[in-house]
């Protein structure tokens, strides 16, 4: 079942591997050790390569391919379109964790966690 804190896309032109073209795909919020993990793996010499590898950790699904299966190599091999598509994807899962980030545990509202936050409200 999808999180309501998911985004799910659509691959305009897609990967094929193993002979199916995979389209469809669903990111998870991207979080602190994603980037980390990601500047280990492709280092900091492009914006674009470092994009692409947090993205990857981001990926629950591409088609039928699972999470352990979508890597930064893969997402290389993306036509620049379909790249485009999971940017514009992160990009509204952002707008929905800031507009919905305060109902993260179950659906209830979550008390803030320091009195500035609580004074932002």
């Amino acid at each position: 079942m999808t999180s309501p804190l998911n985004q799910s896309g659509m691959l305009p032109i897609g990967l094929v591997v193993d002979g199916v073209r995979h389209q469809d795909f669903e990111l998870r919020a991207p979080t602190v050790g994603d980037n980390v993990d990601a500047s280990h793996e492709v280092g900091n010499n492009s914006a674009l390569e470092l994009a692409t590898a947090v993205y990857a950790r981001q990926m629950i699904r591409l088609g039928t391919l699972p999470a352990d299966k979508i890597n930064a190599a893969l997402l290389m091999q993306l036509n620049p379109m379909d790249w485009n598509a999971i940017e514009a994807a992160d990009g509204e899962l952002r707008k929905k964790l800031m507009r919905d980030g305060q109902y993260l545990v179950g659906g209830s509202p979550v008390a803030p966690s320091s009195p500035a936050t609580a004074s932002a409200q």
